[in-house]
């Protein structure tokens, strides 16, 4: 079970960095960090939200990350996470999740939100999230 979930996170993972051959993806929809590279954190949609936050701070982020989440039904969904810009300006964006909520719960929430960003209050520093709508790149990259 356990390597069927690492197989699976390498796959979406390799897919992801395939697509960046494609000029198209990689200027039109990954995030570049502070040193000019791509982070890509991959997850299952049944990842916790602590997990994810924990990998992205394992590569020592400065700037976005591009989260990719494999949803149960075989879509594939991306998000950017990002520092939040300020306490003052988190309040309207506030985040219900909470660590061991799953990934596709706030995945969800994105959508719902319609492109709106939240500020996950799971980690310090707060993170910030927004739906990556150009994620459908990935399938036809």
């Amino acid at each position: 079970m356990a390597e069927d979930r690492i197989r699976q996170r390498r796959d979406i993972t390799r897919k992801v960095m395939q697509s960046t051959r494609e000029p198209a993806f990689r200027d039109g929809t990954l995030f570049k960090n502070d040193s000019g590279t791509f982070t890509v954190v991959p997850a299952l949609y049944d990842d916790t939200v602590g997990y994810v936050f924990e990998q992205a701070g394992a590569f020592g982020r400065k700037g976005p990350a591009n989260l990719v989440v494999l949803m149960g039904d075989g879509r594939v969904e991306m998000a950017v996470l990002q520092p939040a810009k300020s306490a003052a300006a988190t309040e309207d964006a506030d985040c219900p999740v909470t660590a061991g909520s799953h990934v596709g719960i706030l995945m969800e929430l994105l959508r719902e939100r319609a492109g709106k960003p939240v500020v996950c209050r799971v980690a310090a520093p707060y993170c910030q999230v927004e739906l990556n709508t150009q994620a459908e790149n990935l399938a036809t990259a």
